[in-house]
């Protein structure tokens, strides 16, 4: 397919690419190749304006079409608001009409824009099917240039298609500014997470180096020494290495015949005496001399309209007529300012900076005038753009952007495109002040909707903001006497207020909602469904919402009865729980409300149920990030707790919770595993969780489920030693320490930090404090009435008791927590009890019982595959052997328990092992390192396998060993189950075990 726009017979200024660009062409190369290959590729070229990305894009897309490739290309533009998924309307509009048996994606069929959609998930599902089919075709290349001024949505979805490329014949090529994205920016975030998750190429653009110059000079103008060394300083001098810059002065000076071509090569003249800009805009100014002046103010006109410029919107707005703009296309395109489309239908203009220099030559009153016509002109139209009708309207200065602005956040809000609604309906805001408003709009009760409207779109990215905003909804609704309005503001404020930790006063205002919107008249409830039908907040009384956090706070009893109450109204025998009657959002959530209920009460078989029927109905709406979280807290409060030694059901729960990410596109703001935090601490992948937190930090990204996952990282600072950050985190969580009383935070991910706070109290040899935070807890469950978390509570006390020297106290709650821990079953917490009462019969002299104990505790270790928790049983065990004099038994227990801590950086449990080695000095930190295999016993193993058992010994996750061995997950699972075998082993911790067995050393790399 050509291109849109072909080459006019302007100067070509891509020749650059090929003298100065060849390593970064050669990078292209490989991932064209690779994507003509069938293994899908994606390529970010970024770079100042005219350093020459969209022509290096281009000639990676003219080699494509050489070899049977396809090329689609969609634009940003930065004079005009960027509907949602504007480039990729573009892109997808150039696909031939004439392929038969295969048709767009309807929602980019529509004129305009994309049309109402069922959810970000069913668009983007479309695309992927359609890319998928077309690509089956012929290989694809989607080129998206100039992303910076892309919309949120339409990066959401190229970060989708990123991910789905593996095995598809297409390459995904971006072009952007790198020197225009602030840390703020969308993009600024999504091109690490691109870099990460789809392993895509970047090509930075530097400025030409002077050699480059000379190469060009020296490649194309053929010139004596001295004038090729002046051609090369001036070019320097005043293009800066900017190849844009490079090729339109080299035009410049042909056309002012300063650059002349002769029989035997070129000769120059005097470059002092030629008046040649040092800016682009003189350039281009410059070149705009060379046309007519009327020339010149139509240009100026289409400057106003567009990068992209209709005709016929162009001859109504400069008042003329199509023949008589031809001809002055003509002109313009000689003038290398114009590019006119293969259809005849439309111009572009040649760089999006020739169409910033000549809109600044526009008085700003003519402008007005200008963008008020072409506003009115496009309004007229039947299937006109709202965002395109907006800004013009914006420009000009004309209250009826205000109108067109909520239709474009309408149409985003639709398309489930949060970011970009938010901002039209704050800029519809701006607009109601002006004297010519709509009056419709200026109304109390519409203005009021409007700005819950925008409060309602920014509720996950700025919700203290957007509780400031309610302030004014509420007065405008009492002014307006709207009922419904007011309501849904309460039902809102409540939502917003637990957000940002005032979860009492919530959980009030959803629950004075409730009331307030089921007391609502008929017609009024019938205008708040069609106010919110569709926008992703959901249009019921959102009860279901308060279920939720009644169930979040730790309030079992009220929420499993009321939850049931609203299961039992939701379903019927034609409408099982696993698909829901209701698809509102507010009604949804109750599921995962009631799944935290039942994990709580120790009733692991339902809470799964309850997950699977929420993700059930999130699937029904679309909203895959929901699905994608609950696999996550799946884990952490069913999983984790309760069947943590099922090998098969981890691997099935990671590989759903990646199977959803994927699916849930850019709706999901965070890393890969992100979720699983729990899971990554307990098989040892803490250096990955170091990386998630300081991805999510860098992100900026503030707005984290599980109380920033405090339950995790807490414990693995203290863990490794970093006591002071450990209790930062606690005192985050709980500001006023151990006097803080249950209800106002979430209750199952804060039970951990209370149990850590003691824990850090008791390394510190703070006894009063420690009781203190465990009485606490103590208070916590109680309230709560919970199962879950008896037994860590009760081995709190054992150790607490231990460190006072009460043998029988401590004995007492250990039996406890073994009782606890048993039913029902909870392989993590057996695990911690049969440790903690190995210690204490080994301290009362039961050296038979202790080790049974021990010998219980490391099996569960190694069937939870947690290596940390092995490594603590192998200390504790150590002491056993201390005590009955066996040297064998501590020298293997130390020596397999330091391998494994000094992986993880556990430094106080290496400095429990250097206490408990007899009579050695103490031993250099090891470095997580690489294992040489130089023992015969284990030459059974392949390479990769070797390789893998390094990995392991190096304390990475599977994730870990994938990435850096560049393989998928699932194989690095079907390696370990392999050398499991060989090696005899079930585990990780068994694994690591027979290598120290086997005298594997660290190397030194």
């Amino acid at each position: 397919m050509p291109h849109p726009f072909a080459a006019s017979r302007a100067p070509d200024t891509s020749t650059l690419v090929f003298v100065a660009r060849t390593r970064e062409q050669q990078e292209l190369r490989t991932v064209l190749a690779a994507a003509l290959g069938g293994h899908g590729a994606i390529a970010l070229i970024s770079g100042e304006a005219g350093i020459g990305k969209t022509t290096l894009a281009r000639a990676v897309c003219r080699e494509a079409e050489g070899q049977g490739g396809l090329v689609l290309v969609g634009r940003g533009d930065d004079l005009a608001p960027t509907p949602p998924y504007g480039p990729w309307i573009e892109l997808f509009a150039h696909y031939p009409a004439d392929v038969q048996g295969l048709t767009l994606p309807s929602a980019f069929t529509q004129p305009g824009g994309v049309g109402a959609v069922a959810s970000q998930a069913t668009l983007f599902d479309a695309v992927r099917a359609f890319v998928t089919a077309a690509a089956a075709r012929c290989p694809l290349v989607l080129l998206l240039d100039d992303l910076q001024w892309a919309d949120p949505a339409s990066l959401d979805l190229l970060r989708f298609l990123a991910r789905t490329l593996a095995d598809l014949p297409v390459l995904l090529l971006a072009t952007y500014r790198a020197d225009d994205l602030p840390r703020d920016h969308p993009l600024h975030r999504l091109v690490p997470a691109l870099v990460r998750e789809s392993r895509a190429t970047r090509v930075a653009l530097r400025p030409l180096a002077e050699a480059d110059v000379r190469t060009l000079v020296s490649a194309y103008h053929i010139l004596p020494a001295a004038g090729a060394e002046r051609l090369v300083r001036y070019l320097g001098e005043r293009a800066g290495g900017n190849p844009f810059f490079a090729g339109e002065l080299l035009w410049a000076l042909k056309n002012d015949s300063v650059l002349i071509p002769a029989v035997d090569g070129w000769t120059l003249g005097p470059l002092e005496v030629v008046r040649v800009p040092t800016l682009l805009r003189q350039i281009i100014e410059g070149r705009l001399a060379r046309v007519e002046d009327e020339t010149r103010r139509l240009l100026a006109v289409a400057a106003v309209i567009g990068q992209e410029v209709p005709y016929a919107l162009w001859a109504a707005t400069a008042a003329t007529n199509e023949d008589v703009l031809q001809t002055h296309t003509a002109l313009a395109v000689e003038a290398a300012l114009l590019d006119e489309s293969p259809d005849g239908i439309r111009v572009r203009f040649r760089h999006t900076l020739i169409r910033a220099v000549l809109y600044e030559t526009v008085r700003p009153w003519q402008r007005r005038r200008l963008h008020r016509q072409v506003a009115e002109q496009l309004a007229a139209h039947p299937h006109a753009d709202p965002d395109t009708v907006a800004y013009h309207f914006a420009q000009a200065g004309d209250a009826r952007a205000a109108g067109w602005f909520v239709r474009a956040g309408e149409r985003a809000e639709r398309a489930v495109a949060l970011r970009t609604a938010g901002e039209r309906y704050e800029a519809a805001l701006a607009f109601l002040d002006s004297e010519d408003a709509d009056p419709l709009l200026v109304s109390a009760a519409e203005r009021g909707w409007l700005l819950h409207g925008a409060a309602r779109t920014r509720r996950y990215s700025t919700p203290r903001q957007s509780l400031l905003a309610l302030d004014e909804v509420d007065r405008l609704a009492r002014d307006a006497g709207d009922t419904a309005l007011a309501a849904v503001a309460l039902r809102l404020r409540g939502l917003l207020d637990c957000y940002v930790g005032a979860v009492q006063i919530g959980m009030s205002e959803m629950a004075a909602a409730v009331t307030a919107i089921r007391a609502l008249s008929p017609p009024d409830r019938a205008r708040l469904t069609a106010r919110l039908e569709g926008t992703g907040f959901g249009a019921g009384d959102g009860y279901g919402t308060y279920v939720s956090w009644l169930a979040v706070t730790g309030r079992n009893a009220e929420a499993r009865e009321r939850g049931e109450q609203i299961m039992h109204e939701m379903t019927t025998p034609q409408s099982p729980p696993s698909q829901p009657l209701s698809r509102d959002p507010g009604d949804v959530i109750m599921y995962s409300g009631l799944a935290m209920v039942y994990a709580s009460l120790g009733l692991p078989t339902h809470a799964r149920e309850a997950f699977d029927y929420y993700r059930a109905a999130n699937r029904a709406l679309g909203d895959y990030a929901q699905v994608h979280a609950a696999w996550g807290y799946e884990a952490m409060i069913v999983y984790l707790p309760y069947a943590a030694d099922r090998h098969d059901e981890r691997l099935h729960l990671e590989e759903e919770t990646e199977n959803a990410r994927a699916v849930a596109h850019g709706t999901v703001l965070y890393p890969p595993r992100y979720v699983l935090q729990a899971l990554l601490f307990v098989e040892g992948a803490w250096n990955e969780i170091e990386a998630i937190t300081s991805t999510v930090r860098d992100a900026g990204v503030t707005a984290t489920p599980h109380q920033g996952w405090a339950c995790v990282r807490g414990p693995l600072a203290r863990a490794r030693g970093d006591a002071a950050l450990a209790w930062r985190i606690v005192h985050t969580v709980f500001p006023n320490g151990p006097a803080t009383e249950p209800g106002a935070l979430s209750f199952l991910d804060v039970l951990p930090v209370i149990l850590l706070a003691a824990d850090l109290a008791r390394d510190a040899g703070d006894l009063p404090t420690a009781q203190q935070w465990l009485a606490q807890y103590d208070r916590w469950l109680t309230w709560s009435d919970t199962v879950l978390g008896q037994a860590e509570g009760a081995l709190g006390w054992a150790a607490y008791y231990r460190d006072a020297g009460d043998a029988s106290r401590a004995g007492n709650a250990a039996h406890r927590a073994l009782v606890h821990a048993t039913a029902p079953r909870q392989p993590l917490a057996l695990l911690a009890t049969h440790r903690c009462l190995g210690a204490l019969t080994t301290d009362a002299g039961q050296y038979a019982d202790a080790t049974t104990h021990f010998d219980t505790a490391l099996t569960l270790a190694d069937a939870c595959a947690a290596p940390y928790e092995r490594a603590l049983t192998l200390i504790a065990r150590a002491a056993l052997g201390r005590a009955i004099g066996d040297a064998a038994m501590i020298a293997a227990s130390l020596d397999e328990a330091r391998v494994i801590c000094t992986a993880l950086g556990a430094i106080p449990a290496i400095t429990q092992i250097d206490a408990l080695t007899p009579g050695t000095p103490v031993p250099a930190m090891i470095p997580v390192a690489i294992l040489t295999t130089s023992v015969t016993g284990l030459t059974h193993l392949t390479a990769r396998e070797t390789d893998v058992l390094r990995a392991i010994v190096g304390g990475r996750s599977n994730r870990e060993i994938a990435e850096m061995l560049s393989i998928s997950v699932r194989t690095v699972d079907r390696h370990i189950s392999n050398l499991y075998a060989k090696l005899g082993v079930t585990g990780r911790a068994e694994a690591i075990a027979h290598a120290i067995r086997h005298r594997l050393t660290f190397g030194d790399q």
